[in-house]
């Protein structure tokens, strides 16, 4: 039996770039790595407060982190033998044979990997160059997170924070009523303390809850307002389009509902007619806690923002 193994690891890149505005390297700890009950470090105070990350870095405004709980809905995920990225899945096979139309909650509790119950798969056989998905652009993180030193949160201050229940948006934030989106509401004003996503105080008195992103442009919103998103892969290169909630291309931020993600496969998927599957998520440094310039206390914990999970497809044959 021979495995063919394809890791495609930067499977949401385009969408990091959306989220994202600077790489960074995971948060240090006071103990050992890896270890949520030793504090992240923090030092300075108010607009100098800075996060250490474990490459050395002393003065970093963000640094990665695995959340407790990762959660994402797919509308359809399909391998394919041409593009589908304007919306054209006529050579494409279902990776499962569930109905995803009303959409497949998912949810990635690190360092596990999850299998998405999509059913069973079966594929017919042939070269396929293409992985397709229909995500929902709304992410929901949920985390607890210790630190070394007193943070503000929302309304408290202390060494613990936790996700707190915000719609917020990656970009277009717009006035002091926040953001307003066709299908979400308003959403969170991130510039003002209570839009926060973040509370924190004294360990033991924390209760997360989802806090959700959406990816409303790959640029801004307004004249710069962006459908679209291109970007390599270990494996390819990616492309990305925003959809309405109907499946047809957005055309702002008030209507981004959806993301179509396309991978082209530098070397073609090839099923054979014996061929099985085995397709889980799993996340690395899936978040970065950010940090903001209130005054008065070492850092303010301004938001969790997103970063791409991980797919792994197995097919053997």
């Amino acid at each position: 039996m021979s495995f063919n193994k394809l890791c495609p690891l930067l499977l949401f890149l385009m969408l990091s770039i959306a989220w994202t505005s600077q790489v960074q390297a995971t948060c240090d700890r006071t103990g050992a790595d890896g270890l949520n009950d030793n504090g992240v470090i923090a030092n300075g105070s108010g607009q100098f407060s800075y996060i250490v990350t474990n490459n050395g870095q002393t003065n970093q405004v963000s640094c990665e982190e695995d959340p407790d709980e990762y959660g994402l809905t797919f509308f359809k995920l399909a391998i394919c033998k041409s593009n589908p990225i304007s919306g054209d899945y006529s050579t494409c096979a279902d990776l499962g044979d569930a109905d995803l139309s009303a959409g497949l909650d998912h949810t990635i509790a690190p360092p596990a990997k999850t299998v998405l119950n999509t059913g069973s798969i079966d594929v017919p056989a042939g070269d396929y160059n293409y992985m397709v998905a229909i995500i929902s652009n709304k992410i929901s993180i949920t985390h607890t997170q210790q630190f070394a030193n007193d943070l503000m949160g929302r309304t408290g201050l202390g060494k613990t924070c936790w996700t707190v229940s915000k719609i917020i948006a990656n970009t277009g934030t717009l006035g002091s009523a926040g953001y307003v989106h066709d299908l979400y509401g308003s959403l969170s004003n991130t510039n003002t303390r209570l839009g926060m996503s973040w509370e924190c105080g004294d360990a033991g008195n924390e209760n997360p809850a989802p806090s959700n992103s959406i990816i409303a442009s790959f640029d801004g919103c307004d004249a710069s307002f962006s459908a679209t998103s291109e970007g390599t892969t270990s494996n390819g290169t990616v492309g990305g389009r925003l959809l309405k909630a109907d499946n047809t291309d957005a055309t702002d931020c008030e209507n981004a509902s959806r993301i179509r993600w396309v991978i082209n496969y530098s070397s073609p998927l090839i099923v054979k007619s014996t061929s099985t599957f085995d397709l889980s998520f799993k996340t690395t440094n899936a978040f970065e806690i950010s940090l903001g310039d209130l005054a008065a206390a070492i850092g303010f914990a301004v938001k969790p923002s997103i970063n791409p999970p991980e797919a792994i497809l197995v097919t053997k044959h």
